[in-house]
């Protein structure tokens, strides 16, 4: 595919990194060393010029089959895609917004956009699902059908001998991260301490059953701390205040404290911390919290403040990280991260890239694995086909059937059926070949 990327900040460099291995891509910054940065690391076609300059898209290719927009204004981002739109024949426009007043869908057919990106909003909806399941590391809820795919850490686990095959009738192990690396299990495979696993079934079952997996974590949440007060802190705390969650918010800045204040009314409580932190420990009850969250912009200080609350005994510490490289590391210390606004913008992107009507893409475990999913809808060609051809994909992936609230595991004989829904678990790296089985299905 042709893909143009407007901003070569860091989604947009990552975008180019990760796409430019399968696709034509071409990258536009008005930043003359970012762009000298990305065509000597990645060696792809880079033009410095003005997004929003008709100028720039003068000498460029007269089509496109993706134009994403990523720079750091959604004003920037906006005359881009119409200029680009008016200049170029593009497919389909992918645009990050900032401001949650983009959001509105007319506003999104206006400017005939396939796909808009709101990091803020997709953050706090991630801690909205993880509170459905308080002892997870991250939920995916699965379109079109009742089922989830949960990450919990195995500790003190009664049967972890056990392969994982016999372990739950209606629970599908369906990944496991192990020092580091991550797999797809065979059905004999044994749980270890400390192993994180991807667990996949309907929501009411995996509620029930999920419990056993981590002693330490707790049951339910019903206080909460929350370091930094800006959007995304202001955001999280929106969500945990609406399921009746005691919230406090630590703010080093006055001026973002009085601004939370503003907007959260009476919903939550706002401490500035300007001398620090530690005397609120005691004076304000911290340490009973049952979960914190770092939420602050540098991805080190979120960390430390992370290994500070479990030392202190706070048991789920989340971590608010946008730096792919520190997800190992957060792992491995307990604690939970939860993708930041640029990460999320770049995995999100991905996805929507990855994704069509019929087909859509959740990528987890710091981008190692990759779920996607396909609607088999009334209309379709497949139905009343088998599923041939497993035994091309059946070393690095697992297909499942979910029909009318069942959960099989897919073999040769298995038929589409009208509204099934078929979800297939691999590693990222073979997402290729995976696209390129369900092309040919």
């Amino acid at each position: 595919m042709k893909i143009i990327i407007a901003g070569a900040g860091t989604v947009g460099y990552n975008l180019a990194k990760t796409l430019s291995s399968h696709h034509d891509v071409t990258v536009i910054d008005r930043n003359i060393d970012a762009a000298t940065r990305l065509m000597e690391d990645l060696d792809i076609l880079t033009i410095c010029g003005d997004t929003e300059d008709p100028n720039t898209y003068i000498n460029m290719e007269t089509d496109a089959d993706f134009f994403i927009a990523v720079t750091d204004s959604d004003e920037a981002n906006i005359i881009s895609s119409l200029i680009a739109d008016d200049m170029i024949d593009i497919k389909k426009k992918i645009i990050r917004f900032r401001n949650s007043f983009f959001a509105k869908h007319s506003l999104k057919e206006k400017l005939n956009i396939f796909a808009s990106v709101f990091p803020a909003y997709e953050t706090a909806n991630t801690l909205a699902h993880l509170l459905e399941f308080p002892k997870a590391n991250n939920v995916k809820i699965l379109d079109h059908t009742d089922t989830a795919l949960v990450s919990v850490r195995a500790r003190n686990i009664s049967r972890k001998r056990e392969g994982i095959k016999q372990l739950y009738e209606n629970i599908i192990i369906a990944g496991i991260e192990r020092n580091g690396d991550f797999f797809i299990p065979e059905s004999d495979e044994q749980i270890q301490d400390d192993d994180l696993l991807y667990l996949f079934g309907l929501k009411e079952d995996l509620k029930k059953s999920y419990l056993e997996f981590d002693s330490e974590m707790p049951k339910s949440v019903r206080n909460c701390v929350i370091f930094g007060g800006g959007t995304l802190g202001v955001e999280m705390a929106r969500v945990l205040a609406a399921k009746n969650i005691q919230v406090k918010i630590i703010e080093k800045s006055l001026e973002l404290c009085e601004s939370a204040s503003k907007t959260l009314q009476n919903s939550a409580t706002v401490l500035h911390s300007r001398y620090g932190w530690e005397h609120l420990f005691e004076e304000e009850g911290l340490k009973h919290a049952d979960m914190m969250i770092a939420a602050t912009k540098d991805d080190e200080y979120n960390v430390i403040k992370c290994m500070e609350g479990k030392r202190s005994g706070i048991a789920k510490v989340i971590a608010v990280n946008d730096d792919i490289e520190y997800y190992s590391l957060m792992h491995s210390l307990g604690i939970v991260a939860i993708r930041g606004n640029k990460i999320n913008a770049y995995y999100k992107i991905l996805e929507k890239i990855h994704s069509s009507k019929i087909v859509t893409e959740k990528i987890f475990c710091g981008g190692k694995g990759s779920l996607m999913t396909q609607k088999i809808f009334p209309d379709s060609n497949l139905i009343g086909k088998k599923i041939e051809s497993l035994k091309k994909i059946r070393r690095y992936a697992r297909v499942y059937l979910i029909r009318q609230n069942t959960i099989t595991q897919a073999d040769e004989t298995s038929v589409y059926m009208k509204n099934d829904v078929v979800a297939i678990f691999s590693q990222l790296k073979n997402l290729e070949m995976l696209k390129t089985w369900i092309s040919e299905a």
